[in-house]
């Protein structure tokens, strides 16, 4: 959820009047991530008790946020790559897809370019979504950023503005950030 604060401020800077939807696609498992994302008809496995119609469909006229977007298994990459080229979405068990206006944003923490050279990752739909990328750099690269980003923090869990104390701002200040 680490880059689910930005693309909620791009979705509501973008205007759409629909929902903002994030899926972290490493957390969906490989055999229910098609209901999960896609929806499923009743009947069209054990336990679908009652059409749902998904996260993609959620997000109709909105955004769909594909966090951790590396991880996907090709299954859904298979689906995300027709939904980003035609805006179809065709739930499990269903015999038809169905429209679905929206706007697709992604991130991951990996190297896209290299999944798609290594085959783990669809060239096809990294053409669709490598449209427009932002790259923000690890903290370790942006120290620059330390003291707002803490201080926003801080006023989040405070409920009120804060103001970081010269110890602690320097104590961030001086932190190796090794794995972000």
């Amino acid at each position: 959820d680490r880059y689910a604060g930005g693309a909620r401020l791009i979705h509501q800077w973008s205007g759409r009047p629909g929902a903002f939807v994030p899926v972290n696609c490493a957390g969906v498992s490989d055999r229910m991530v098609q209901a999960e994302v896609f929806g499923h008809v009743r009947g069209a496995f054990t336990g679908a008790v009652r059409d749902r119609p998904g996260l993609a469909r959620s997000a109709h006229r909105g955004t769909l946020f594909l966090d951790e977007i590396a991880d996907a298994d090709p299954t859904l990459q298979a689906g995300l790559l027709r939904l980003a080229e035609d805006g179809e979405v065709r739930p499990v068990g269903g015999d038809s897809p169905t429209r679905a206006d929206l706007r697709l944003l992604s991130a991951t923490h990996r190297d896209l370019a290299a999944a798609c050279r290594d085959g783990s990752f669809r060239e096809d739909l990294y053409a669709r979504l490598a449209r427009w990328i932002i790259e923000i750099p690890p903290l370790r690269e942006r120290r620059e950023d330390v003291i707002a980003l803490a201080t926003r923090a801080a006023a989040n869990v405070a409920g009120r503005p804060v103001r970081l104390s010269a110890f602690l701002a320097e104590a961030l200040l001086l932190q190796p950030w090794p794995r972000n």
